[in-house]
């Protein structure tokens, strides 16, 4: 049985990933009205191809993190309202940090920290006029058990959970809150890339880990979402099959 998504307007940030688009379907069918967010042209013909039967029902919105100007058009829409924030949105920078060049290291850290700090903000602001919001941040079982080459993507992704779990902290009796969840690997995007280099095959020795797919990290966002998930607030929800409590 499907939960029931106590949302009229959320945005989605990242909103052209298999896991956004798939919950942005989810979200129209219960009539919440989804704003995609998306950087480049690819990325908005993406998200119109996969809800081209449902062209009506959502909205897009031109969001770069490595452009500030670009926070204008977030301006433009928070006026309208938005009582969800669902955050996929995630640089990519997996190399080894001894030989990664000081001004990559600088771009990552400003798009996806400063950049995401600023975002968050100005929803929490949006969200204070009507005391009601919820923010759920997908992270990733990254911030617990890395991969060599993945120290800049988790030190990003565990910096934005205590962002999230700030907002939650100081906004909760307000009427805002958050929860962090952090799925494992995803048969999709990055996680989809990195099983396939390395043949299934885990660090540690560990092989053949659950996978989870886009519907099921989107049908979890729908329960945090919904009035059954909502005791959960500046929490963290880890969705991996197990693989970080494995020895």
């Amino acid at each position: 049985m499907p939960y029931k998504v106590s949302s009229h307007r959320a945005l989605i940030l990242g909103g052209n990933c298999i896991p956004a688009l798939e919950l942005a379907t989810k979200l129209l069918e219960q009539g919440t009205t989804p704003v995609l967010t998306w950087r480049s042209l690819d990325g908005r013909e993406q998200i119109r191809e996969h809800l081209q039967n449902q062209a009506s029902g959502y909205e897009t919105c031109r969001l770069d993190f490595q452009e500030q100007a670009s926070l204008q058009n977030l301006e433009q829409i928070l006026p309208s309202g938005i009582d969800s924030l669902i955050d996929f949105a995630h640089g990519e920078l997996e190399t080894l940090l001894a030989g990664t060049h000081d001004d990559q290291i600088y771009e990552y850290f400003s798009a996806n920290i400063s950049f995401r700090a600023a975002v968050v903000k100005r929803v929490a602001q949006a969200m204070l006029a009507n005391r009601k919001g919820r923010m759920v941040y997908v992270s990733s079982t990254a911030t617990v058990l890395q991969n060599p080459g993945q120290g800049f993507y988790a030190a990003s992704k565990s910096a934005a959970e205590a962002l999230y779990r700030s907002v939650g902290l100081e906004m909760g009796k307000k009427g805002i809150s958050t929860v962090i969840l952090q799925p494992g690997y995803i048969s999709s995007g990055r996680g989809r890339r990195y099983l396939e280099s390395q043949g299934r095959q885990m660090q540690s020795g560990k092989s053949d880990p659950e996978i989870l797919t886009p519907t099921q990290v989107a049908d979890t966002v729908c329960f945090l979402l919904s009035e059954a998930g909502s005791g959960f607030n500046a929490s963290t929800l880890r969705m991996d099959g197990g693989l970080c409590s494995r020895k």
